[in-house]
């Protein structure tokens, strides 16, 4: 009986919260990476050169798509900084440090 409440005890102390600490920072790491998907694919629209031959109805129609890209790269870039205190974890030694302060 002393055996398992010992045991309960060093689950609920020392092991518990680690895997709780890992499985935040395996959702912090997700989330950050799908926010850099959705940021790189945002700016790889406004890379893209138009061709000189494109249509102009087909030139105003692409403009207003990069307008709305920029506009939500604005945005990410805008939440992934306001958010930047949750994604610490992401980071390990000196890099936290840097991004901390």
């Amino acid at each position: 009986m002393a055996t398992a409440v010992a045991a309960s005890t060093v689950v609920e102390q020392y092991v518990k919260p680690r895997v709780e600490a890992k499985k935040a920072r395996r959702t912090a790491q997700q989330e950050f990476m799908a926010r850099m998907v959705g940021l790189t694919l945002s700016a790889a629209v406004l890379a893209e050169d138009l061709p000189k031959d494109m249509d102009r109805e087909v030139r105003d129609r692409v403009n207003a798509e990069r307008a709305r890209q920029g506009e939500r790269l604005r945005l990410a870039v805008q939440q992934l900084f306001d958010d930047s205190g949750r994604f610490l974890i992401v980071y390990g030694g000196p890099l936290r440090t840097l991004v901390r302060d």
